[in-house]
């Protein structure tokens, strides 16, 4: 096989590889927006019921802006992770595509 063939098979792979990691990536972020969402709406529901039944002394606090979860906003870590990745696929898969 000739050399520029190698190079160009290689460079093809690598771009359909970034592809599939960006794409991926994308769709990670999207559903951990999603589950934040879903987060807050479970949370609302479940103070909704807490409210309803009287038991909040049993249950403690559910609110997400007041005790731990304002704190530590431990939901959007993933969000965060997959939306850097997925900037820096992109723009791994753009300067690769420029060359």
């Amino acid at each position: 096989m000739p050399r520029d063939s190698v190079a160009t098979q290689n460079h093809l792979i690598s771009l359909v590889l970034l592809r599939v990691l960006a794409l991926f990536s994308l769709v990670s972020l999207l559903s951990g927006m999603r589950l934040v969402a879903e987060l807050r709406r479970a949370a609302a529901n479940l103070q909704m019921f807490v409210d309803q039944q009287r038991i909040g002394p049993m249950v403690g606090v559910i609110d997400l802006h007041r005790g731990t979860w304002a704190r530590m906003p431990l939901r959007w870590v993933f969000p965060i992770f997959y939306g850097a990745a997925t900037t820096a696929l992109i723009a791994l898969l753009i300067q690769h595509v420029t060359q």
